[in-house]
């Protein structure tokens, strides 16, 4: 079994925010799917059920995907929803895939990777130290676009919306992290080719 999951902040002000861009990314892969809401005890964000069936992949051995777009927490405290998650359906860490937007990486630019460190993301951050373990796959989705990267700051730029021109950038990538998504779940998460870029 996997859970896909993402990081963003639950409040509608937070609705189109770099910050925000890998829960996006997931609701546009749901949406591509036949699914049915679920309920998690002790669980507060949205949970969905995906066979797979579905994906129509030979290659797929799993019993089911768990979707959870929305943690139902703020960014920096994802690690104890998703533990929570794992438990109820006890799912190894190694078969979380987590979507996220990352600074280190230049708009438009996508990289898997695994057994990586947080690198400053407090999400990511948070959920490391809630499992206890870095070795779980993660979705990375570039949104860095500054010249300068101190103006604005990170925390500010992060909550700010793309612009008119990224949004084009934006959207490309989205349809993109969608097919890796898939490749991720048919070709198994041990089989995928960590730091690999696709820009």
């Amino acid at each position: 079994m996997y859970l896909i999951a993402s990081l963003g902040n639950p409040s509608p002000e937070y609705d189109g925010t770099r910050h925000n861009l890998g829960r996006v990314a997931v609701e546009r892969w749901l949406s591509q799917h036949d699914t049915q809401p679920i309920n998690v005890q002790g669980f507060s964000g949205r949970a969905f059920h995906v066979a797979p069936t579905k994906l129509q992949a030979t290659s797929y051995k799993l019993q089911a995907i768990i979707v959870t777009p929305d943690l139902g927490t703020y960014m920096n405290e994802s690690g104890p929803a998703i533990a929570v998650v794992i438990s109820f359906y006890r799912i190894p860490a190694e078969n979380l895939i987590l979507v996220h937007d990352d600074t280190d990486l230049p708009l438009g630019t996508i990289r898997i990777s695994k057994d990586s460190s947080a690198a400053g993301h407090h999400g990511v951050e948070s959920i490391i130290n809630t499992l206890g373990t870095k070795s779980f796959v993660r979705l990375r989705l570039g949104i860095e676009s500054r010249e300068n990267k101190a103006i604005p700051s990170t925390e500010n730029f992060v909550l700010q919306k793309f612009s008119k021109a990224e949004i084009p950038i934006m959207e490309k990538m989205l349809d993109r992290a969608v097919l890796t998504l898939n490749i991720i779940i048919t070709d198994g998460s041990s089989q995928i080719i960590t730091g690999h870029h696709y820009a």
